[in-house]
């Protein structure tokens, strides 16, 4: 989680707080009393690449649909799955 963010957890009072920059997608439940989750939607630029061991994807995007969030990245036409909330 970028840490500018979480020094600001618990001020937020969305129940799902999505935002992006150039880094890994991701996702973090957090928030102190009532939890709240916290989606990064990466990269659309750029190249896949490995980063300290961790898989860095570019082209990632979210989707919320009534039940779930979704990390997902366009992949040569295609929509894959990188994590499901």
């Amino acid at each position: 989680m970028n840490k500018s963010c979480q020094g600001q957890k618990d001020t937020v009072t969305a129940d799902v707080v999505v935002f992006g920059h150039t880094h890994f997608a991701s996702s973090y439940i957090g928030g102190s009393g009532k939890e709240k989750l916290f989606i990064n939607s990466g990269s659309w630029v750029g190249e896949d690449e490995v980063i300290d061991g961790l898989d860095r994807y570019s082209n990632t995007f979210i989707y919320i649909d009534e039940a779930q969030a979704h990390i997902l990245r366009w992949n040569d036409g295609e929509v894959e799955s990188v994590e499901t909330l």
